[in-house]
């Protein structure tokens, strides 16, 4: 097994994709549309004063998706789930061109695979991403994040329990491994594990 308690994961994976197949939304994109020519373009909407009448939506659940039956090495499987298309919010999130991409590479880290270690891969991954998009020159309205992440921060965010000080190691160990993998796939250029004055460690990431 994937991991021990891989049931009560499975039911909360099923609980979540349900929640986000039945959730409806709708985002209004009148205003941008009628202010941005690039985003009209997208939307086929012509960029003219006539566009700023119009009401233009988008609108669809948070992740569409169903669960199917299907046969693996013979057996039957009520596991299966088929994405149907993106997202409104990726549709939006694509359209403003606010959506990071990165390799799948990036998640074949030589690691044990726990729930902890892969909230760690995920978490670093998104948070880097973030780094790098707010420091892209051509978008000119993006507020610049530091390019530093506090272990206990990344401790909160993660919901990990860093209690005493052999759980610290064993996750800053962990963080390393991570972020050496990174650097082998030229996704970050280097990184320095610094000691705060109050005896906390922050990492900093350098491109």
């Amino acid at each position: 097994m994937l991991f021990k308690n891989a049931t009560k994961m499975y039911k909360a994976i099923d609980k979540a994709l349900w929640k986000l197949r039945c959730t409806d939304l709708t985002i209004d994109l009148t205003e941008i549309v009628s202010k941005r020519k690039k985003y009209a373009n997208k939307c086929n909407a012509p960029y003219n004063k006539e566009n700023e009448k119009k009401t233009i939506t988008f609108r669809g659940t948070l992740l569409p998706n169903e669960v199917v039956t299907v046969k693996i090495n013979g057996k039957p499987s009520d596991s299966v789930i088929h994405f149907l298309g993106k997202s409104v919010i990726l549709r939006v999130a694509d359209l403003k061109d606010q959506i990071a991409r990165a390799s799948l590479t990036l998640l074949s880290i030589p690691i044990r695979t726990t729930e902890n270690t892969l909230t760690l891969i995920g978490y670093l991954l998104e948070r880097i991403l973030k780094i790098k998009g707010s420091n892209d020159e051509n978008k000119k309205h993006v507020t610049r994040l530091d390019n530093s992440i506090s272990f206990n921060t990344l401790f909160k965010e993660c919901g990990l329990n860093a209690e005493d000080k052999r759980q610290r190691y064993e996750i800053r160990k962990n963080v390393k491994k991570i972020l050496d993998f990174f650097k082998n796939q030229d996704f970050i250029a280097n990184y320095e594990l610094i000691q705060t004055p109050d005896g906390d460690f922050s990492i900093k990431i350098f491109f």
